[in-house]
């Protein structure tokens, strides 16, 4: 159990951090932090959705709409 809630921080970690860096403008260290999210876990919504927001402020739109689909 221990385990698990330490994967559970390290995501909510590289969400916390990607969504902070995306507020100050670094997209793509933002990027980099929510994709490791993703990787710890693919069918988080809300970490699909920042990604699709921080391709969105890249102008990679068609990336964006893609990150929707797990």
């Amino acid at each position: 159990m221990h385990l698990h809630c330490s994967a559970e921080w390290a995501i909510a970690d590289n969400y916390d951090e990607a969504s902070r860096l995306f507020k100050q403008g670094n997209h793509a260290a933002a990027l980099e932090k929510i994709e490791a999210a993703i990787a710890a876990n693919p069918r988080d919504a809300r970490a699909r959705f920042l990604k699709g927001l921080i391709l969105t402020e890249q102008n990679k739109p068609n990336d964006a709409i893609k990150v929707s689909r797990p």
